[in-house]
């Protein structure tokens, strides 16, 4: 609201939409201001209504898609509106601290809805209870489905986004916006799409999020439906119970194997959007995408029910793809120690790709398992530990192409396995927990890399590769065998160096003309090269 004292006021321009204007002046005249096409003032609620709202009926100064509520009250008969779309959608407006109620008679629920101001609006059953707020739900047409925010807050006991063929259901939530659901929030069923956008504001739901619901049965035809929840700059939390808290993709959807191919359930996290879960689920036949555009996934642990020791799990013969979108797949495991997979078939499968690498969160640790053999990466961009451990369970589970970096006080356990990187940075440590020796392999794709990281006991260093290894930093003195395969491997440090039995193969080259090497034991094969300090003589046993 604008507040004017003057003698003279003249309003020649249209106004700016929805504004309301308090005058106090001797002279007025608002010889432009159109009130039946833009009407600034609204219907402020004046208490509890229960015989409904005919808003048509209204003076001109009403515009008929506009309510503002008011604290603590109730709308429980029918708003009697213009014909609304979702380009042009019915407001209710707030700029209270308590919260308006609406509930089903108002049939608010089935025409599109902006929230706007910086009031709160709940909706409820009839009979004062919770209520599921059905966001085009049996409807038809273009102008149903839609729940959006500029302002304010939302509450209800479920939220259930179900679209029609001919268009989707859809939630919208901005900057500075909330939203919070007792139970369920459901986006789409099987056969019916539904978007979730949160775009700077935050929805919590203190149960479960579903994607393509179908009969539990699973007897439905193949899923037709495309479901999509996007979050950036803002947060979707499921943590707000100790119970429940977990994302289900391809929920009780078919098991025909009609469709393996098309993306059906598709959780996209933008820039600093945070989805924050117990755990993903995906089960079945359509085939789940979860894309990281600069966003992470943040795993929660709490409670005594339904607390699963890993991240992400595939059910039955379904295909989920974890991708790096031009931004890392970013974990944060906040103190828990948690497996990233699990899966429950052989038949299924869980694909880490894209080009922007794998980034590890948070001070717990992270295991990097590989169940029955079915998860396949190709993921590109580097491997990143910058807080606590990620650990490793498997040969091969990250691909060779890829630069280590491990940042202090971070940690990366091999664990036993044989682990490929084109180099290793960072001042953090790389250890092996395990009683069996592990193989860290370094200089895949025949570039020139550096290596400068802690290597503990029981790991063994292979270089491979035509490229140089320049190794300097912590990496200068590792208690450790080295086995210079093929390549350069040039110490790059003025100082001593060590470590204990190194090997040069044939056509390999030892560059440690830069420092004073110690070694335990020194092997040259048969056209391996050895390039010393000058004026330093090596004698080969």
């Amino acid at each position: 609201m604008k507040t004017v004292t003057t003698d003279n006021l003249r309003l020649s321009n249209r106004t700016e939409p929805h504004l309301r204007w308090r005058v106090l002046a001797s002279f007025f005249s608002a010889a432009a201001i159109c009130l039946s096409a833009q009407a600034l003032e609204v219907y402020q609620i004046p208490g509890n209504v229960t015989d409904g709202i005919d808003l048509l009926g209204m003076s001109d100064n009403y515009y008929t898609d506009r309510l503002e509520g008011r604290n603590n009250c109730t709308i429980s008969g029918e708003v009697t509106h213009s014909s609304v779309t979702a380009d042009n959608p019915f407001l209710l407006m707030g700029s209270h601290s308590g919260a308006t109620a609406f509930n089903p008679s108002t049939k608010l629920d089935k025409i599109p809805i902006r929230i706007v101001g910086g009031g709160s609006w709940k909706y409820q059953a009839n009979d004062g209870g919770n209520a599921n707020y059905q966001c085009g739900a049996g409807q038809s047409g273009s102008s149903y489905g839609h729940l959006e925010f500029e302002s304010g807050s939302f509450q209800a006991n479920a939220l259930l986004l179900y679209g029609e063929t001919e268009t989707t259901a859809s939630l919208s939530i901005p900057g500075d916006c909330s939203a919070t659901f007792g139970t369920t929030v459901r986006v789409g069923t099987h056969e019916k799409s539904a978007t979730l956008c949160i775009d700077g504001g935050n929805l919590t739901a203190y149960t479960v999020l579903e994607m393509s619901r179908g009969p539990k049965d699973g007897t439905a035809s193949a899923n037709t439906s495309v479901n999509t929840v996007i979050v950036s700059n803002g947060t979707l939390s499921l943590n707000a119970k100790d119970t429940e808290g977990s994302v289900y993709m391809g929920r009780f959807g078919a098991n025909d194997g009609a469709d393996r191919t098309t993306d059906r359930d598709v959780i996209i996290l933008g820039e600093n959007g945070v989805l924050c879960v117990k755990a993903i689920y995906h089960k079945r036949d359509p085939r789940g995408h979860i894309i990281f555009r600069g966003g992470r996934l943040e795993l929660f642990r709490r409670g005594t029910t339904y607390v699963p020791d890993y991240a992400v799990e595939n059910v039955d013969s379904g295909t989920l793809e974890i991708e790096g979108d031009g931004y890392p797949i970013r974990i944060d495991t906040q103190t828990n120690v948690i497996n990233l997979v699990n899966t429950t078939l052989i038949s299924g499968s869980i694909l880490l790709t894209g080009n922007g690498g794998f980034e590890k969160l948070g001070v717990g640790t992270l295991t990097m398992n590989n169940r029955y053999g079915t998860v396949i990466s190709s993921f590109s961009g580097g491997v990143a530990v910058a807080e606590g451990t990620l650990k490793v369970a498997a040969d091969g589970i990250i691909p060779a192409t890829n630069l280590l970096t491990v940042a202090e006080g971070a940690t990366f356990d091999m664990n036993g396995s044989a682990v490929g990187f084109t180099g290793a940075l960072g001042a953090g440590i790389i250890t092996n927990s395990s009683e069996t020796a592990a193989t860290l392999t370094l200089g895949y794709g025949d570039g020139d890399y550096a290596f400068s990281a802690t290597v503990g006991e029981r790991i063994s260093i292979v270089k491979v590769g035509t490229g140089t290894l320049t190794v300097s930093g912590n990496a200068a003195n590792n208690d450790c065998d080295l086995d210079i395969a093929s390549g350069t491997v040039v110490f790059g440090v003025k100082n001593s160096t060590t470590y204990r039995n190194v090997t040069v193969r044939s056509g390999a080259t030892l560059d440690i003309s830069k420092c004073n090497f110690v070694c335990t034991n020194l092997v040259k094969e048969p056209g391996g090269i050895i390039k010393p300090k000058p004026g330093l003589s090596i004698f080969i046993r």
